[in-house]
């Protein structure tokens, strides 16, 4: 499902860019401004709807807690500690905006197919080495218990991670190939 809503998140850029002229610029800026509207409309419907709770909320507290208390839960804990919360927080936007203009700007501009493969490849790639390394160096530090610290060095998951990243090289090579031969 991850997969697939990043690979319509591209199209959807894509697609208003051919279509419409929409440039990095704006639809970044819609982005950040209509996701919020999708987002919150979402969470109080099914906050309106108790039986969707168990469906999208896992565990029993959060099924409890209505959207109101979640939103003030979260400004209370932005607000701890001098507002080092809310230091974390915009920084932490700020990057995510970086990376969908970044993001944009390079689906745009060179071979769609290649750009998201490419990405792909980096996200899995990073995402599986970082989760190694930091699980074997520093374990403590990022709160990691010795059950996760197993999960992640299951000799299946470093099989399947590591065979995602060679099918996307794979599929690179391939696009690569193509791209010659033409």
């Amino acid at each position: 499902m991850l997969s697939f809503s990043y690979a319509m998140w591209f199209v959807t850029q894509k697609y208003f860019n051919d279509e419409y002229r929409t440039n990095v610029w704006s639809y970044t800026s819609l982005d950040q401004i209509l996701a919020p509207v999708f987002m919150w409309s979402f969470l109080f419907f099914i906050d309106a709807i108790r039986p969707f709770r168990r469906c999208f909320y896992p565990t029993e507290a959060d099924q409890t807690e209505s959207t109101l208390q979640s939103i003030r839960g979260m400004f209370a804990d932005a607000s701890a500690n001098h507002g080092l919360g809310w230091v974390t927080l915009v920084g932490y936007r700020l990057l995510i905006v970086a990376r969908g203009m970044v993001y944009f700007y390079l689906g745009v501009i060179y071979d769609l197919e290649v750009v998201y493969l490419e990405l792909t490849l980096l996200r899995v790639v990073l995402s599986w080495a970082a989760s190694l390394l930091l699980s074997f160096a520093m374990p403590k530090f990022i709160g990691m218990t010795a059950a996760e610290k197993k999960t992640v060095a299951l000799p299946l998951n470093v099989f399947l991670k590591s065979t995602g990243t060679v099918l996307v090289v794979v599929s690179l090579a391939l696009i690569n190939a193509q791209t010659i031969s033409t």
